[in-house]
């Protein structure tokens, strides 16, 4: 698996550990490869048995993206010593770089996974084209996305493939009562434009001294949107979190789940929240619409729109606690069926097996 970064930790780098994760239950050997960044060594997974298995990590410490040649030269190195079955990239970089060390480095199958539904700059579309050639097959996190990249004309039709995110379905052992009068609203994402954190303060701000706002990631715009947070009067309703490694506990505590992002991929992050059981208003971003059902398990707004973000959040909190339950619930099922990260490894080991079958392994390997 190669990533450009394990550094920063979003929405395809969880998925790019949850999936090693799982393919350690199917027997596979994982390494993952970032690109650059200071993760280095390997992590050591404890199974069932007592016995350890283990996810490789490697970090090529590249300074000039995915073209430094130290970092070439120490992916050889690996790959002569690995020779590995599978080549899984994520995110342009990784892909590129995936996709162009290949003709120095022979793999049967190679697979390049896009996670967002935006359309690449210039330099992207024609990155994309002119290293296509080079793949085996290109995978997309939803039909959004897929049908952004045909649109493009980046990848052959008979190339891509949809597979959606997984996530963990953690076990709900009990169920949280409201502990105040407080509502507790959770937003997670990084603190960029795209997530359009502004809108949701906005938004925010009209709801009653009783909402409580949790935003958890960091990120560029993190000065901005705590100077908002002043100017709308709402810095003692709003916590910044920061980078948290345990999202799923603060889940836990919180009522509902709001996602005010201009376009998605699929966002990891609502299934995670509809997974714990959490009722969800988003706004209508290319891509979101796959990681929910509108107005059975949450509310969906347009774009940018701050008043009927708004509008959707009030509905929520003025629901009764039955009613909220039942929208969660709902969106628990839903996931459940279609994202559960045990039902996704079955896909990718059906995939990559299916193209190893029809794949030939390089000369050199012979």
């Amino acid at each position: 698996m190669i990533i450009p970064t394990l550094d920063q930790i979003g929405g395809a780098e969880r998925q790019v550990l949850v999936l090693a994760k799982e393919l350690l239950a199917h027997d596979w050997r994982v390494t993952i490869v970032a690109l650059s960044g200071s993760l280095m060594g390997s992590q050591v997974l404890q199974e069932g048995d007592g016995s350890e298995r283990r996810i490789e990590h490697v970090c090529l410490a590249m300074r000039k993206a995915w073209i430094d040649p130290f970092g070439w030269l120490g992916y050889l190195a690996w790959h002569r010593n690995n020779r590995p079955d599978v080549v899984h990239a994520h995110l342009p970089h990784a892909i590129w770089f995936a996709r162009w060390v290949r003709l120095l480095a022979p793999v049967p199958v190679l697979i390049g996974t896009i996670h967002t539904s935006k359309a690449p700059r210039l330099s992207g579309l024609w990155g994309y084209r002119l290293s296509e050639w080079l793949s085996t097959r290109t995978t997309c996190v939803s039909a959004a996305v897929a049908g952004a990249i045909a649109a493009a004309c980046t990848v052959p039709e008979n190339k891509l493939i949809v597979v959606p995110n997984g996530v963990p379905i953690p076990d709900i052992q009990f169920r949280k009562e409201r502990a105040s009068e407080n509502f507790v609203w959770i937003a997670v994402g990084r603190l960029a434009p795209v997530k359009d954190y502004p809108t949701l303060l906005r938004a925010f701000a009209g709801l009653s001294d009783s909402a409580k706002l949790i935003i958890v990631g960091s990120g560029s715009d993190e000065w901005d949107l705590k100077h908002l947070s002043c100017e709308l009067g709402i810095v003692d309703r709003v916590e910044f979190a920061g980078f948290r490694d345990d999202v799923q506990s603060l889940l836990w505590k919180a009522d509902a789940f709001v996602l005010s992002s201009l376009w998605e991929g699929l966002p990891i992050c609502v299934l995670e929240a509809s997974a714990t059981g959490l009722p969800v208003v988003a706004t209508d971003g290319l891509g979101t619409r796959a990681a929910l059902i509108p107005d059975r398990t949450g509310f969906i707004v347009p774009v940018g729109d701050s008043d009927s973000l708004m509008s959707a959040m009030a509905r929520m909190m003025t629901m009764t606690t039955q009613e909220q339950r039942s929208i969660g619930d709902a969106g628990r099922e839903f996931v459940r069926d279609g994202f559960a990260i045990p039902q996704v490894g079955k896909t990718w080991v059906r995939l990559y097996t299916e193209l190893l079958e029809i794949s030939p392994r390089p000369r050199r390997w012979h």
